[in-house]
């Protein structure tokens, strides 16, 4: 069979399922579909624009994490003339307010962000000490190792006040840490910190139309007709010589090849049911086993801003994770300023509190929120927000949560069981991309892209021209 007479179903319109279908018609393939559940693409990129002519506020991904020729989402917003919307990201900016408002001192803040800094570096060490020991246990959380590592950063502050002071910058560092990482940090595991791998370079967001401009720039590169929006995939059937792909809305595709790009979150819920002969248990258990976090996106939106910095907040106590829904804040890291929008303050939080948010009314979101800034700005007079603006990733049934993280019960192989094809390497028919199956750039937009470009030339390479 040649590319050109080669049939392949591509399942879910992110970044990763655009990457795979871009690169494959790229390559000469012109029988390629893509089924997406919901009625847009983008998947985990959503940006939303509150007002005409405002710039976006991203309620899903967010940053191009090492801004970089290396890194592919980098370059490619280059190529496509989109480099003078992009804008530095610092995850350090902002003023640092503790309850009563006050603002903790700028250097105390860099002292114990570079301590941390030294800590996140040692348990980089541990996974390249141990990578080479095969199934190695995971022996110690990330929280385990915080908590230890805490005193050691206390002791560097001998008077009392800047001892306190910078124990709840290390409250900030580590509901920081916790969406980062994804959810409780008590599920991350501290030996696979280390896997992670980063491109050189900053970080930097999208202004103007946000992430989605550059996901609206990549689908451009497509056929029209080639997405089938509100088409949801229940059923891959891949026994025979080809594979049978049923749909919610009743409609059926066969195809040489399907390529599965749907979140880990979405295939945890469903691959028992969704597979027929099911998954073996090499990729069932790699499912199972890794992580898909609870991470959400709050923003308070403004007609008329009162703040000129942003805030961090410098809790006496962090939120623990299973207390009532009144304490779900605790987990808040930070009002931030967005550079594309100066009316919101907001972001990322994770874990428990991000999944509580998600259950909340809208009015509950907001008194909520109205409080805390009124007590970290010591200001009651702040009203409440003009518009609140939240993601409901962890409820949504197509996403149920945020990205991957590699937890306790991991082992070192796991993402090649997730990215392995079906039934093996040599007759690829079922394949698999998305965020969750890279083993080094796990939870980016560029690991998700990488993904989809590796399977597209797993099928170039097995139809050589």
């Amino acid at each position: 069979m040649s590319r050109s007479s080669t049939s392949v179903v591509v399942v879910g319109a992110g970044i990763a399922g655009l990457s795979t279908a871009y690169h494959l018609l790229e390559a000469g393939f012109t029988k390629v579909i893509v089924l997406e559940a919901s009625d847009r693409h983008g998947g985990r990129i959503l940006s939303v624009i509150p007002k005409e002519g405002e710039g976006a506020i991203e309620l899903g991904g967010t940053c191009i994490h090492g801004a970089s020729v290396e890194n592919p989402v980098f370059r490619l917003a280059t190529e496509w003339g989109m480099a003078d919307s992009l804008s530095l990201s610092d995850r350090i900016c902002g003023q640092f307010r503790e309850e009563n408002g006050e603002i903790i001192d700028e250097e105390l803040v860099r002292q114990v962000w570079e301590l941390f800094l030294k800590m996140e570096a040692s348990m980089d060490k541990i996974y390249t000490e141990r990578k080479h020991s095969k199934d190695f246990p995971s022996s110690k959380t990330f929280k385990e190792y915080a908590e230890e590592t805490r005193p050691q950063i206390l002791q560097e502050f001998p008077e009392e006040k800047e001892r306190e002071r910078a124990d709840k910058v290390f409250n900030v560092i580590l509901n920081y840490c916790r969406f980062m990482n994804g959810d409780e940090l008590d599920k991350v595991s501290a030996d696979f910190i280390g896997q992670y791998k980063s491109f050189p370079g900053p970080e930097m967001t999208f202004m103007g139309k946000g992430y989605t401009g550059f996901v609206d720039k990549l689908a451009d590169k497509l056929p029209g007709d080639i997405i089938r929006y509100n088409t949801e995939v229940t059923k891959i059937l891949w026994e025979k010589s080809t594979v049978e792909v049923r749909c919610k809305n009743g409609q059926t595709y066969t195809a040489d090849h399907v390529v599965i790009t749907c979140p880990l979150g979405h295939l945890k819920a469903n691959y028992k049911n969704m597979f027929e002969p099911e998954l073996p248990e090499s990729k069932a258990g790699a499912i199972e086993r890794t992580g898909f976090g609870r991470v959400a996106k709050l923003f308070v939106y403004y007609d008329q801003p009162f703040w000129k910095e942003g805030i961090k907040l410098a809790w006496s106590e962090q939120g623990q994770p299973n207390t009532e829904k009144s304490d779900w804040t605790k987990q808040l890291v930070f009002f931030e300023m967005l550079p594309a929008n100066p009316k919101a303050l907001g972001g990322p939080f994770a874990g428990r509190g991000a999944e509580i948010m998600e259950s909340l009314s809208e009015e509950e979101v907001a008194s909520a929120c109205t409080e805390l800034l009124r007590k970290f700005f010591n200001d009651p007079h702040i009203p409440k927000p003009t518009k609140l603006l939240r993601s409901n990733w962890i409820s949504n049934p197509l996403f149920r949560g945020g990205y991957t993280y590699l937890s306790t019960e991991n082992r070192s192989d796991d993402m090649q069981h997730l990215a392995a094809p079906l039934p093996d390497q040599r007759r690829p028919k079922v394949l698999f991309a998305g965020e969750a199956t890279h083993p080094d750039y796990y939870s980016t937009v560029h690991g998700a892209y990488l993904s989809g470009a590796r399977e597209s030339q797993r099928l170039i390479e097995l139809y050589e021209q």
